[in-house]
């Protein structure tokens, strides 16, 4: 059985279901990454029509805190970690009694259940999977990632519902938990607002983003293995064009050292840079030649979207998983095998030789802010569901 993806509804259903409701949305803390910037996305949704919303944090602050709307009530736990914040989330529900919780990412999502069975809380409670668990599982540097899985098997099942951000993620969910796919709803990220298409047309204040300079690809996302940044890297130095190009990559983490000393060693010191967290990657992102994902594996990669919604081509590896949703199997962007460097340079090639264009706006209006807030409205509120 194939899992399920959340339908549409008119417009005055959500707002009779939604009006007057209060959902709460809890989450690790604001830092920088996809899934805290969609909850806060879905958070500005939900206020809009005019459902309360308690933005739960297991612990304190970040560079979204700023993003937050005002109607949005912020509470903060100051946890040492998301899955030890189950006793304060446990005395959360009791008090406020919100109408659903929803929880997001791997470790508040296991504290969620623990604090409903702990509370008594008789509202609806549901988890949000952002990523592939069994890739976590095989995760070489992180010893809480490979346990995180673990405690998945044992306590997600106690959810009243289970949402994956693509249909790989819901897939592999299920294998993984050994649950039923038809207990798990695809419910893609809110990704797409309108702050983000003013942010775009910003000035991104990097001298390799003024008109007139060599196009620059970009790259996003935190240093890590699971973006495979190397592979980028080593793609651009053999792209075969005649034109000078480049290449920015947006984004911290622990793999920094690792990169720049790849980029020393192909000399290309001049020409690609590590231009850290951007508060503001869309600046980047519109003035782009294109933006390149080069993942190992995804959940439903943010970025991807935003970058199309920035108006530019996108470039993707097909891993699992979400490039393909996004891209429609390639109908919206490049598509490209996993790990293969010369099929990567050649795409970059293409975009400098005008063979590729940036994507029509169907592409990216399904994730939009408001049509993702109806989906959760239905997902969380709607009765016997």
């Amino acid at each position: 059985m194939k899992a399920q993806t959340m339908e549409a509804a008119p417009q005055d259903e959500f707002a009779k279901l939604g009006a007057g409701k209060k959902i709460a949305i809890f989450l690790p803390d604001l830092r920088g990454g996809g899934a805290e910037r969609a909850c806060v996305n879905l958070a500005q949704g939900l206020v809009a029509k005019d459902v309360k919303v308690d933005l739960v944090l297991a612990g304190s602050g970040g560079t979204y805190l700023d993003l937050v709307p005002k109607e949005v009530n912020l509470i903060s736990f100051d946890a040492k970690s998301p899955i030890m914040s189950f006793p304060q989330l446990s005395r959360y529900l009791k008090s406020e009694k919100p109408d659903a919780l929803l929880g997001c990412l791997n470790q508040p999502n296991v504290a969620a259940v623990i604090a409903r069975r702990l509370s008594g809380y008789p509202g609806r409670v549901a988890i949000w999977v952002h990523n592939h668990l069994s890739a976590e599982a095989k995760s070489p540097k992180n010893l809480k990632l490979r346990m995180m899985p673990a405690f998945a098997k044992r306590f997600f099942p106690w959810a009243d519902a289970i949402a994956a951000v693509s249909s790989g993620v819901a897939d592999d969910t299920s294998e993984f938990l050994n649950i039923p796919r038809s207990r798990i709803t695809v419910m893609f990220n809110p990704v797409v607002t309108p702050e983000l298409l003013s942010a775009a047309k910003q000035d991104p204040g990097h001298p390799w983003f003024e008109p007139g300079g060599p196009p620059v690809f970009v790259g996003a996302g935190r240093l890590t293995r699971q973006k495979n940044f190397p592979l980028l890297i080593r793609s651009f130095s053999q792209m075969q064009s005649n034109k000078p190009a480049r290449l920015a990559i947006l984004g911290e983490g622990e793999d920094r050292a690792e990169l720049q000393a790849l980029i020393d060693e192909l000399n290309l010191s001049d020409r690609v840079a590590l231009l850290g967290f951007q508060k503001n990657p869309f600046a980047f992102l519109s003035r782009s030649a294109a933006f390149a994902l080069s993942s190992s594996w995804e959940g439903l990669p943010t970025i991807l979207i935003e970058a199309m919604a920035c108006d530019v081509p996108v470039i993707s590896t097909d891993c699992p998983s979400g490039p393909m949703e996004i891209l429609e199997n390639g109908k919206y962007g490049t598509l490209l095998p996993m790990d293969d460097e010369k099929a990567l340079a050649s795409a970059m090639d293409a975009i400098l030789s005008g063979e590729k264009g940036a994507a029509p706006k169907e592409a990216w209006e399904r994730f939009t802010v408001e049509a993702c807030a109806d989906r959760y409205i239905k997902f969380l509120l709607e009765p016997n569901r």
